[in-house]
């Protein structure tokens, strides 16, 4: 097997694990991605030393916990450089597509996003191992180290806002998350 192959099957078996790990451990969901490319582009690399042996799941563990270390202590090191890029939506349409039912449903995810990102970090980390990994209630709770019925609570009520179009600024929400 070729470095290329060897590299896919390794990130085939370890990809829900890795992002589980970094979901848990990063302190802002929206660089998890980051951090589980990083690792993985690392993993890729060192294939050219290392065998496939080498990355069991606790080395894949400990190289997260270094990315994670290294990736926090730059951005911190140099928030003034950090920016949002915005992507631009309308590249590479086919001809014929639905742009404004497509817009409507991103505006939509966005909209419910931006207010996942409004509750406490607990919050977000449940709905992201709920909604993205499809993680069960009581997997999510040992991952967290929290009760089921607290997992069970945070994620309804979370629910119930998102239903009811409202974020986590009004007093009344504040008191359930």
């Amino acid at each position: 097997m070729n470095k290329e192959e060897q590299f896919t099957k390794l990130y085939h078996q370890t990809y829900q694990m890795l992002l589980r790990y970094v979901i848990v451990k990063c302190d802002n969901l929206a660089n998890v991605e980051d951090i589980v490319q990083n690792v993985y582009l690392k993993v890729y690399k060192l294939l050219d030393r290392k065998d496939i042996s080498y990355f069991s799941n606790p080395m894949l563990i400990k190289l997260c916990k270094n990315e994670l270390f290294r990736y926090y202590n730059l951005k911190n090191k140099f928030k003034s450089i950090f920016y949002d890029e915005k992507v631009e939506y309308c590249e590479n349409i086919p001809s014929g597509h639905n742009i404004e039912k497509d817009l409507e449903i991103h505006l939509s995810l966005e909209e419910a996003w931006n207010m996942i990102q409004q509750q406490d970090l607990d919050v977000q980390k449940i709905a992201a191992l709920y909604f993205l990994d499809d993680l069960s209630l009581k997997d999510i709770s040992q991952l967290m180290h929290l009760n089921v019925n607290t997992v069970k609570s945070k994620l309804y009520r979370l629910i119930h806002l998102l239903k009811e179009g409202k974020g986590s600024d009004t007093h009344e929400n504040e008191r359930y998350l």
